[in-house]
């Protein structure tokens, strides 16, 4: 599951991709509210950037904020893009 609730409870394998969590910035950023961005920004960055690898960025994370996964995914560059580029043209 690939969710944007990191405190959900009953999964088998909680896992938590990068790319939800900019999918939530960008809908904050374009329908609100806008005082959750900067509690999300920081998130994200506590959480996937940074604690990445040297050459990026963490894709996945488990229940714990640890990360799950050895590589990331080259359209994480879209999510990426997109959802700081809504931010960045918003301010």
């Amino acid at each position: 599951i690939n969710c944007l609730v990191p405190n959900r409870l009953g999964e088998d394998r909680p896992q938590f991709r990068l790319w939800p969590q900019l999918e939530r910035l960008r809908v904050l950023t374009t329908y609100g509210p806008k005082a959750d961005i900067p509690q999300t920004l920081g998130r994200l960055n506590a959480l996937y950037l940074s604690k990445g690898p040297s050459w990026g960025w963490n894709d996945e994370v488990d229940q714990n904020g640890l990360a799950i996964s050895s590589y990331v995914p080259a359209s994480m560059v879209y999510h990426l893009v997109t959802a700081l580029g809504a931010l960045l043209t918003t301010q």
